[in-house]
């Protein structure tokens, strides 16, 4: 029978830049001690924007941990505990972005863990619809980000061979089945 380790004690080894390295301590099933090392960040929302034509308003720039410019979707980090996921994805999308989406559906009823022996942190995966630009981007200071919109048909190619952001392929994924439940498949992919 399976059973839950106890966790005993962490300490914090570095922080810096919303990131953080813990050593943590746990008590296995058998009564040992053993060593983890845990890394994590605030919680964060990606969303799969679709635009009216049927095009995914996609994103590039340049992230730190792949030292490379990948092409994915708009998310970004809850501000704090209190803001809602749905709250973040909205005002990340606009800054990232400037565009709106008239829906904006949460997809997926838990938020996933990018790595769940390595990290605490957790994600929520939104799809947006009739997405609209209304206004220029207002980025963050560590931010330049190109949008491109992408025909959805070639975006679900692209992360079948392309698309390296784990996150946006599981949006993607999760998206795929909120249009086949939703009757709106054929609307987005003609």
């Amino acid at each position: 029978m399976i059973r839950e380790w106890k966790k005993l004690r962490e300490e914090t080894l570095a922080k810096g830049y919303g990131k953080e390295l813990r050593k943590t301590i746990f008590l296995d099933p058998k009564g040992k001690e053993v060593d983890f090392y845990l890394y994590g960040q605030k919680n964060w929302a990606i969303i799969l924007p679709l635009t009216m034509k049927g095009e995914v308003v996609a994103i590039r720039q340049y992230y730190q941990g792949a030292n490379k410019i990948l092409l994915t979707i708009p998310g970004g980090d809850l501000n704090s505990v209190n803001e809602k996921p749905e709250d973040a994805i909205k005002r990340e999308l606009m800054e990232e972005t400037g565009y709106l989406c008239q829906t904006v559906e949460r997809i997926g009823e838990t938020p996933l863990w990018p790595s769940t022996r390595n990290s605490w942190a957790h994600y929520w995966t939104f799809i947006g619809l009739e997405a609209e630009k209304k206004k220029e981007q207002n980025l963050d200071q560590f931010e330049e980000i190109e949008i491109e919109t992408i025909p959805f048909k070639k975006w679900i190619e692209l992360c079948e061979t392309e698309i390296e952001d784990n996150c946006a392929v599981t949006a993607t994924f999760r998206a795929l089945g909120y249009l086949k439940r939703n009757n709106l498949l054929e609307k987005y992919l003609p």
